[in-house]
Order: structure tokens, then sequence, then C-alpha cells
């Protein structure tokens, strides 16, 4: 499985990220974990810094990232409903 080792890093730590980095980008490369990062672009800035394009998993901590897409669903920004029959 790709990204195996980082994604049982990332668990492993978890606990502890959520309770000090909670909204912060974590990036994992191997078991290395990287750091805390205030944004998306920053994170990925740093692992390709110090790991070039190699493999590595970045996570928001403590944010369930679809369900944040979904609340931000309005009326305003709605698309109307298709009717393929």
């Amino acid at each position: 499985m790709p990204l195996e080792t980082e994604i049982n890093a990332y668990e492993q730590m978890r606990g502890e990220l959520e309770r000090r980095y909670h909204g912060k980008f974590v990036v994992f490369h191997g078991f290395e974990y990287i750091g805390p990062f205030d944004s998306l672009n920053l994170a990925a800035n740093a692992a390709v810094r110090w790991h070039g394009e190699n493999s590595y998993l970045i996570r928001r901590v403590g944010v369930d990232e679809l369900q944040e897409l979904v609340d931000r669903i309005s009326p305003e920004n709605r698309q109307e409903e298709i009717d393929y029959h």
C-alpha cells in the first residue's frame, strides 16, 4: 500500500498531534515527522525542500476535510439539479 509507513507514523502520533496542532498541516516522510505548518502550501514546499519529489504524507490535523467542504455549501454556491432522464 502506498504511503503505508507514513500513515502508520501519523496514526501513532495522532493523539499528540490533535492536542498540540489541531487544524495545522503535518508532513511525514517514512517514519520521519517533519512538523506542523499553517497552510497546505507551506507544508508541501517544506516536504519538497527536504525530500525532493519523493513520496510524503500531508494531513490536516483533527479536521474532517470532507465535512468542512460540505459545510461550505450554501444556496448561493449550490449547483442546480440536473435531470438526465
